[in-house]
């Protein structure tokens, strides 16, 4: 039995099955937040994901008339079908502090203030164009960068940040100034595959590691590294010989990372350099899971897999709120 936030209580009990082999499980959760989940279902991978709300206490999954997405015009990019018609390049993300389904992937794309999100347009590619959408009346400004295969990285109080993806992340960091449109290099080298805050998380291979590399598109990585976007400075938070590792997420500053050592895949929470706690989630037990969504609130970290949502917490580990297959899309509340 773990307790996490606002008194969340779990247990799950492991029954051995003489007949299959298998244990079988069983979750029991109390005093689980009282709030609604948005979550996109994605459950039919030929069409866009659709928003609905996960209603926490009674597990159900319900509709929400204004989370309705579809093709864009010309089959390019996604169309939001509540007013004011927003255009984005994904499906989707609710805007808590809008109160409003944006037609992006996740938070990243999304001033803090929740009043304005930024998006590139799939086609054509190389892009160089850099949309910023007020959400409230659906209108755009057009930022012109130089073309790449350019990916939203970060929208906070700095601007938007950006770097390359095509089959895995290029190196380097840019910011792109929302207001004037200036486009700087930020830094040089290494991929960057989180910004939060001030702070930034890079991936680099350190060639002191002999070991065999794991495959995977763009090469492996085996160190994680903390770079302060203020002062420059650089400190080496995790090396893992003979596995590829990156941060995925931040949960209160803390970098969740993606760990692979060429047969299975686990995740962890960094609390401090080379301090990871593992995330286990009892009810995922394939050797390369696929989880999304990574949300944090307060009642903890939002977790969306093919078994269902978990809610993770340090005390509790990720108890599964839901069997359905959605996933995560915004704050609980």
């Amino acid at each position: 039995m773990g307790g996490g936030p606002a008194g969340l209580q779990s247990a799950v009990f492991e029954v051995a099955d003489n007949g299959t082999g298998s244990p079988q499980r069983i979750s029991l959760v109390a005093q689980a937040p009282q709030c609604r989940l948005p979550v996109t279902d994605g459950v039919l991978p030929a069409n866009l994901p659709q928003g609905e709300q996960l209603d926490v206490r009674s597990a159900q999954i319900l509709p929400d008339p204004s989370g309705g997405f579809e093709p864009g015009a010309g089959g390019t990019g996604v169309h939001a079908t509540a007013p004011p018609g927003l255009t984005g390049n994904g499906a989707g993300y609710y805007d808590r502090a809008a109160g409003r389904w944006l037609p992006v992937y996740d938070a990243r794309s999304v001033s803090p203030d929740g009043s304005r999100y930024a998006y590139l347009p799939n086609e054509p590619a190389p892009r160089t164009d850099v949309h910023v959408v007020d959400v409230r009346t659906g209108h755009e400004i057009v930022r012109k960068i130089k073309p790449d295969f350019w990916a939203v990285v970060a929208f906070n109080q700095q601007g938007i940040y950006l770097h390359t993806a095509y089959e895995g992340i290029g190196g380097g960091l840019w910011l792109l100034d929302p207001d004037s449109g200036a486009f700087t290099v930020v830094l040089t080298g290494d991929p960057v595959t989180v910004v939060d805050g001030t702070t930034a998380w890079l991936r680099e291979h350190n060639p002191a590691d002999k070991l065999p590399e794991p495959s995977g598109i763009g090469g492996s990585s085996d160190e994680i590294l903390r770079r302060d976007l203020v002062t420059g400075k650089t400190t080496v938070w995790l090396y893992s010989p003979g596995k590829s590792v990156f941060a995925v997420g931040t949960a209160n500053g803390m970098p969740i990372v993606f760990s692979y050592d060429g047969v299975s895949i686990s995740y962890s929470i960094l609390t401090s350099p080379n301090q990871a706690k593992k995330m286990d989630f009892p009810f995922t037990a394939d050797l390369s899971p696929s989880f999304s969504g990574f949300t944090s609130d307060s009642a903890g970290l939002w977790v969306g897999s093919l078994d269902g949502v978990y809610l993770w917490t340090p005390r509790t580990g990720g108890v599964l709120m839901s069997e359905a297959a959605v996933t995560p899309a915004g704050t609980c509340a």
